[in-house]
């Protein structure tokens, strides 16, 4: 994952059997030529089984269901892997036909029927992955695309849930109906039952018990038609397009209550009313049996960090670099928000801001991040792929004019949290103390304190009071 902070600062898986007699009567008797019996060779050749039912626990054994079903162990199979487990499945009466699949990058099912129109059901449930995103794949029947871009866990919620999709009117070609699964352009494909019967007069889709219980609400939000992060709380800049869309996606109904008197009963919430600080969105998720699950949003909106920040730093005295931040003159400088989300997602919802300070001898930089996953196991300037913080500077005031990097008076540097890692430019290891620069932090669980000090030598201007 990458994850950087910095100034101008970002956040950044038939068998044929021949019986042969070829007896040859060698007729001792009283004929002088022999006679020979005829050669039979019997053919024997498997027949297909042709049905206009078919029920397949794909992965597992014979299953009778709780609506008085039979479902066979797995056959009509080409390709793929068998797999069971003993989590209970929801969202169905009948969890023993979700506890078992068959996956594979590519694999199918052919099945004989007569002639006819038939409605084809196949039964998933996410068995293995835990995220949206982290299994994808497509379905076609009679080389048709029935599915494509499926995700499981995106479709239910949650993993160990059932759902079930219906195809209708679907035709065998040559006497076969063959269903294909993959291939999967992120993990594998999988099915967990299989089920063709005839057309019904009016198509309905294979019952789905909804089993009642206690009901949980997976929280989504989308900035801007960015990606989809699952999360309940997150800051935004005042203006932007939140996107609160929480699942369950089917099976219940929705209300929502927030600021200014805002109401709706949509699942997926957008354009939602933003006034600057927190914002709460309260939504309450009803159930097929009238079992109820709340959850509250929290939308901070802040002002949107401009393109170029531009400070007036605050006078240093007494600092000693030791990633503490406890000084007066801290204390007394402006602390600037670090929120745009440059590039991917932000899972753990890393925030942070930074403070400056100056004196006739270095530029002070402090910053204070909040990230509950650090890391740090690239080295040098691979960093950027870790829990760190880049800070650029524009030492030439171009106010990015001029091409960066390249540019005389372009800096950049990236340190890791640790402070053991630090690189200039993207291609400069930087030993800790080289060219005067000073760098320490501090860290818990919640984040990381941070302070650098850069000599106004080592950046090439002269500083004075006034100066743009």
């Amino acid at each position: 994952m990458k994850k950087t902070a910095g100034i101008r600062i970002f956040l950044l898986k038939n068998a044929m059997i021949l019986f042969c007699t070829m007896a040859i009567a060698c007729a001792c008797e009283a004929a002088a030529t022999p006679t020979f019996t005829p050669t039979v060779t019997a053919t024997l050749t498997g027949t297909p089984v042709v049905s206009s039912v078919w029920r397949v626990n794909a992965g597992g054994a014979l299953y009778p269901d709780s609506w008085g079903n039979t479902w066979s162990a797995d056959t009509n199979f080409n390709s793929g892997t068998a797999h069971c487990v003993t989590n209970t499945v929801t969202n169905t009466g009948d969890s023993g036909l979700y506890q078992c699949e068959r996956f594979g990058n590519t694999f199918t099912y052919a099945f004989n029927v007569p002639a006819g129109s038939y409605q084809v059901t196949l039964k998933f449930a996410e068995l293995y992955q835990t995220a949206a995103g982290a299994r994808v794949f497509s379905v076609s029947i009679n080389g048709a695309t029935v599915l494509s871009g499926y995700d499981i866990f995106a479709d239910t919620g949650s993993e160990y849930m059932a759902v079930s999709k219906v195809f209708n009117n679907i035709s065998p070609v040559s006497g076969l109906i063959t269903i294909q699964f993959g291939p999967a352009t992120a993990d594998n494909a999988q099915v967990c039952a299989i089920q063709i019967n005839p057309m019904p007069s009016t198509p309905t889709p294979t019952p789905t018990v909804t089993a009642c219980g206690t009901p949980g609400i997976t929280p989504f939000i989308q900035v801007n038609g960015g990606a989809w992060q699952p999360l309940d709380s997150i800051t935004a800049s005042i203006g932007s397009n939140v996107t609160l869309g929480p699942q369950p996606l089917t099976g219940g109904s929705w209300s929502w209550t927030g600021p200014s008197g805002f109401t709706s009963s949509l699942r997926e919430i957008s354009g939602i009313p933003l006034s600057s600080g927190l914002n709460t969105f309260t939504t309450v998720f009803t159930d097929g049996c009238g079992s109820q699950a709340t959850m509250a949003f929290k939308v901070t909106a802040v002002a949107a960090v401009p393109a170029i920040l531009k400070e007036t730093a605050g006078c240093a005295a007494g600092i000693n670099i030791d990633g503490k931040m406890n000084e007066d003159a801290w204390a007394s400088a402006a602390l600037n928000p670090v929120s745009k989300l440059c590039l991917g997602t932000n899972p753990n919802n890393i925030s942070g801001g930074f403070k400056t300070l100056w004196d006739t001898d270095s530029l002070y930089m402090g910053l204070i991040i909040n990230d509950s996953y650090l890391n740090a196991t690239q080295v040098a300037c691979n960093n950027y792929n870790d829990s760190s913080v880049e800070i650029f500077l524009d030492m030439a005031n171009d106010d990015g004019s001029q091409p960066y990097p390249g540019s005389i008076g372009d800096f950049h540097f990236m340190i890791s949290y640790d402070c053991l890692q630090s690189c200039l430019n993207a291609s400069v290891a930087i030993p800790p103390g080289g060219g005067g620069i000073q760098y320490a932090s501090t860290y818990n669980a919640s984040g990381y304190i941070m302070e650098v000090r850069i000599p106004w030598q080592y950046l090439g201007v002269n500083p004075a009071t006034g100066a743009d």
